[in-house]
Parts: C-alpha cells; sequence; structure tokens
C-alpha cells in the first residue's frame, strides 16, 4: 500500500451529470431534445485528482476553496462520503464552480459552466497551510485558472524551501508562475500554447528542456491523447504510447494521468514505472462516462497481466501475437524480426540472433512449422520437432518473442508483425528478401548479417 502523505491544493470543481435518451428534434430549433432519466453530481477538478490518489494513496489531505451556496455543500458532503480528509475555504463573495453535462447514452449533448468572478478565493500562505505542507512528502498543485492558486508562487517557494516533490497540472499561457516546482503536467494545447507549435517529437523534446531550464524544474510530462505521453528532463526521454482503444469520455483524463503518476513516483517507483501505471489507470478511466476513478488494485492487476503477457515468449495464435505486438508498440519499442527453420541450433544462428538484436528492442523469430521444414528440406527434416526448436531459441536472452509460420516463406507474418527491422544471415540481396518491399513500404528497414563461415544445418547433417 502506497502510504505517503499527499497534499493536493487547487480549484475544485462540482460535475452534475444528467443522462437520457434523445430520439427526437425539437420543433422549435434543429437541436436534439433528451429526455432525462437520472442525474448524479461527482468532483472534478483538484478533486477529482484527490478521489483518484486516495484510491492509490491512503493518506491524502485537499485543500481549497468553495462557495456559501448548496453546490459547495453537495461538494462537502460528496468529500465526505468518500471520507476525504479536506480543508476548504468558505467564500460568502462568489459561486462555487460548476459544470453541467448531459448525455445521451455515451453522446456528451451539451456542457453548461456556472462560474462566477473569483479572485477572492485565493488561498493565502497562511500557517496553517504552511502546517499542512510541512506534513506532507508530496505537493500536488492542481490549477484550473479559477483563482484558488494566485498564490501559487509563494506556495511553491515555501514547499521548495522545505524540499518537497511539487507537481504541477498547469494553467494558462504563462509557465514562469511554476518557476522551481519539481515537475509540470501539461496536455499539448496547454504545451503549446506556452512554447509555439510542435511538429515532431525532436522539436517537443528540444522545447520540453528550454522549459525546463528557463524555470528550473525537474522535468515535464505533456500528455498527448491517442499518442500517448512523453516525460522529458534535461538528460532523459521516456514516451509511451496510448492504451486505449475505446475511449467514451476524456472528461478528467488528465487528473487520473497526473494522479497515478504521482502516487507512484512518491511511493519510490521509476518514472517510466510511474508513466506505465498513469497510463493504464488514463487507458480505464477514458472508457466510462465523466469524471471517474481507478483503484489501485485495478491498476496493478492490468500492470501484471501486461507484465505476463510481455515476458511470455511463444504465443500460438494471431490474436495473442498481435495483443503482445501492440503493447511492445505501446512501450515505444523498436522491433527486430528474423525468421528460418532453427532445425539445429549453432554457433551461425547465434551470431545472426546476437547481431540482429542490436538493430532494435524487441527480437522476434518467426520460426518454420514442421510441415513447411518438410516442404523445403526433405522428408527427412526436421531433425527436431517444433516444440523442441521453439524450446531452444526460448531460451536465448536475445530472443524476445517465437512465432510460427505453416506456409513455405513468412511474408504473412511478417505483414502481421509490420517489423521496424528485417534482418536476414547470408548473401541475399535486399530485394530478394521476402517481405523486404513490405517493410521498407511502410519505412521500415532490412539488414543482412553475413553468414558465420563454416557453420550451417545442412553441413553438421553431412559429416
Amino acid at each position: 500500500m502506497i502510504k505517503s502523505q499527499t497534499l493536493i491544493i487547487g480549484d475544485i470543481i462540482l460535475d452534475e451529470y444528467w443522462f437520457g435518451d434523445s430520439n427526437r428534434i425539437s420543433p422549435e430549433a434543429p437541436i436534439p431534445v433528451v429526455n432525462i432519466k437520472n442525474k448524479n453530481f461527482r468532483l472534478g477538478g483538484a478533486g477529482n485528482v484527490a478521489l483518484n490518489l486516495s484510491e492509490i494513496n491512503s493518506n491524502v489531505t485537499l485543500v481549497s476553496a468553495i462557495g456559501k451556496d448548496l453546490d459547495g455543500k453537495t461538494i462537502e458532503k460528496i468529500l465526505k462520503k468518500k471520507k476525504l480528509k479536506h480543508h476548504l475555504k468558505k467564500i460568502s463573495i462568489g459561486k462555487s464552480i460548476k459544470k453541467l453535462r448531459i448525455f445521451s447514452g455515451h453522446h456528451q449533448m451539451i456542457r453548461l459552466d456556472f462560474e462566477s468572478e473569483r479572485k477572492n478565493y485565493q488561498l493565502k500562505l497562511n500557517n496553517k497551510l504552511k502546517n499542512e505542507i510541512d506534513k506532507s512528502k508530496l505537493i500536488l498543485l492542481s490549477d484550473y485558472g479559477k483563482g484558488t492558486l494566485l498564490e501559487i508562487k509563494k506556495i511553491i517557494k515555501y514547499a521548495k524551501r522545505k524540499s518537497k516533490l511539487v507537481i504541477i497540472d498547469p494553467k494558462g499561457s504563462d509557465f514562469s508562475k511554476y518557476k522551481y516546482a519539481s515537475i509540470l503536467t501539461p496536455n499539448m494545447n496547454e504545451f503549446i500554447e506556452v512554447v509555439g507549435e510542435v511538429n515532431n517529437k525532436t522539436q517537443l523534446i528540444k522545447k520540453a528542456r528550454n522549459l525546463i531550464q528557463k524555470n528550473s524544474l525537474i522535468g515535464v510530462l505533456v500528455t498527448q491523447g491517442k499518442n500517448g505521453m512523453t516525460f522529458v528532463t534535461k538528460d532523459k526521454v521516456i514516451h509511451k504510447n496510448s492504451l486505449t482503444q475505446n475511449v467514451y469520455d476524456v472528461t478528467g483524463a488528465g487528473d487520473t494521468v497526473i494522479a497515478t503518476f504521482s502516487a507512484y513516483l512518491n511511493s519510490g517507483k521509476t518514472y517510466e514505472e510511474s508513466m506505465e501505471m498513469a497510463n493504464i489507470a488514463a487507458s480505464t478511466v477514458i472508457k466510462k462516462i465523466g469524471t471517474a476513478t481507478v483503484d489501485k488494485k485495478e491498476i496493478e492487476e492490468i500492470y501484471e497481466n501486461r507484465n505476463k503477457i510481455l515476458n511470455k515468449k511463444f504465443y500460438r495464435s494471431n490474436s495473442e501475437i498481435l495483443k503482445k505486438i501492440k503493447m511492445i508498440r505501446s512501450k515505444n519499442m523498436k522491433i527486430v524480426m528474423t525468421n528460418g527453420c532453427f532445425d539445429i541450433v549453432h554457433a551461425g544462428h547465434i551470431h545472426l540472433l546476437e547481431n540482429a538484436k542490436k538493430f532494435g528492442d524487441f527480437m522476434i523469430v518467426a520460426i518454420n512449422s514442421d510441415k513447411s521444414v518438410k516442404a523445403l528440406k526433405g522428408k527427412k527434416r526436421p531433425i527436431n520437432k517444433l516444440s523442441a526448436r521453439i524450446e531452444v531459441l526460448q531460451a536465448l536472452s536475445c530472443v524476445d518473442l517465437v512465432v510460427v509460420f505453416n506456409d513455405l516463406t513468412p511474408l504473412k507474418t511478417i505483414k502481421m508483425i509490420s517489423p521496424d527491422v528485417l534482418v536476414k544471415g547470408g548473401d541475399y540481396k535486399i530485394k530478394d528478401i521476402v517481405g523486404a518491399d513490405l517493410v521498407k513500404a511502410r519505412k521500415g528497414k532490412v539488414k543482412i548479417i553475413k553468414t558465420k563461415k563454416g557453420y550451417s544445418t545442412t553441413r553438421i547433417l553431412q559429416r
């Protein structure tokens, strides 16, 4: 269990959801009519971050501000029901922030915002807030630009003086107010608003590092929706592709990312491990409607299952293979592929496989089935049955996955896997390599490794 004390400070929002059916167009205007069936309330903004964190980290405190109104009372009731420790500044002038969303099925029809001037909502860095910072290991600032964090510079300065980890979900076009924080977690649109146009990964890294240097940060985590997320420090870049397939609603997904990333980083996980957990959490929560949470058990079960799949070296079905390939792609790993009978594995094979692995991160070996070997080499082959050949290849550290093909050539398998690098041994010309045109058409590379002299299965059998 992750139990490090976490303090969340920021703008709390009341999210109200109306759900119904829409089967006709209004006669008054060309708009759908939604017949409301039910309603519910959830917390957004810093409230959603806090609830997400509380599902992972049992020791969480939320500090925010609300109005002295019915919506403010609703916020308090939810926090009390969720048993989340909190300190709320109640303001007599100005309303609590509320966003009303109306859904028909899984489709959001409209959003209505209820806000007022909130300059007087700012949280002062008083002794009470200082005491909460002192007790905490991680300070998470959820800035939605609603006025609660107008004294954010003072809060950051004090927290850093106390050697706290300060992670900020930023807002607006001026990130200088976050100077000396530890990590910023903007989405791509927020990042572009500050640094200007970003056309590729190289630009993203360069501009992130400029931002880091300019504001004395440790790192920047840029979330990019379906394109995943990228974490940049002055000397490190980690990218995670999105795991998402079905998206119902992206509301609160950013809150889930910052909460999960922060919780696991605070617990001692590496940047990459924390990103992996955040990626899993985000991919899970956006399949749900509205602001939602993912608990620690749910995240870690998916993480363990993914690792089991990643660590398994052999799959028979194409669906299993494709699932594993997708996971490899999500980790931004370069896939290398080669193929052969591998009937009697010898030094020449080892030479090929070890050198092939150097071209990428994940090595796939496509091996001929027994039927395929017979068709190519004659009735007396293979010497070793398929199960034995697979077992030998699995034992090699340079081999990450073994797949089987039944045809005379691995063309269908190459097409399915679509490797980044296709490797063959011997005196082939690239134009003669099966699947080379497919790989090159997808901007992949084809490499030839010279055969180690004196080694071949045929030569061994002739002795």
